[in-house]
């Protein structure tokens, strides 16, 4: 047992290794909806980098702060660099390794007795809203899970540059997709209401209720943003 402790992480890494396999058994990672993804970065990096780029006559970036914004970004700043085939494998690599390290990390948290239980993250890692190309989705699933981790392990002991990263990860949740951010409130909001309503003494329901007044000012901006959308 002392050994197959010692080599269980070099197991879960071989694992999320196996896991990339698809993005190496073709030239191109084939979904449904990821050319026009790429097609999408490509307009955005050509208008970013030139102000006479030939879609501007046809194409403006939207000023309105809506949802589905963060693969499209992130995919046009990967096409400074490279390919559009590698640029989207890098982002579905990223989606392939990051999730499953955070669901990793929250276990350790929650009950490191159990970290066997975070090898059944691998196969939602494989779900079929991947393969349809619903990077944003996907992208919004990956900043709940580091919300989910950050929002653990910190929740005791918030200071204020906590908040100021949870605010960012409520903006990139929002910005990847709002169906994804809207649970993240109900999880936060819940978690809150859950640590009130079995709060022991005067002093820990006040501290409660501040750091819930200030989450709330945190995630406030996309609150608004979601119900205007």
């Amino acid at each position: 047992m002392k050994y197959f402790k010692k080599i269980e992480p070099f197991v879960f890494l071989a694992v999320i290794l196996l896991n990339l396999s698809p993005l190496f058994v073709a030239h191109y990672f084939t979904t449904m909806d990821g050319g026009s993804h790429i097609n999408n970065a490509h307009i955005l990096k050509s208008l970013f980098s030139s102000s006479n780029s030939i879609y501007s006559d046809a194409f403006i970036i939207n000023p309105e702060m809506v949802p589905n914004w963060s693969g499209h970004i992130l995919l046009a700043g990967l096409l400074f660099l490279f390919s559009g085939v590698v640029a989207e494998k890098i982002l579905v690599a990223c989606l392939l390794i990051l999730i499953p390290f955070f669901i990793r990390k929250t276990i350790r948290l929650i009950a490191p007795e159990n970290i066997i239980s975070s090898y059944l993250v691998f196969p939602f890692t494989q779900y079929v809203l991947l393969y349809f190309g619903f990077f944003n989705f996907s992208l919004g699933i990956l900043f709940f899970v580091i919300l989910l981790y950050y929002f653990i392990k910190y929740s005791h002991s918030f200071k204020w540059h906590h908040y100021l990263i949870l605010a960012l990860l409520f903006m990139a949740i929002y910005f990847s997709h709002l169906f994804v951010f809207l649970i993240s409130i109900l999880f936060v909001g819940g978690y809150l209401g859950c640590s009130l309503l079995f709060a022991n003494g005067k002093v820990s329901r006040n501290k409660l209720l501040f750091k819930s007044i200030i989450v709330l000012i945190c995630s406030f901006p996309f609150l608004y943003l979601s119900i205007n959308y």
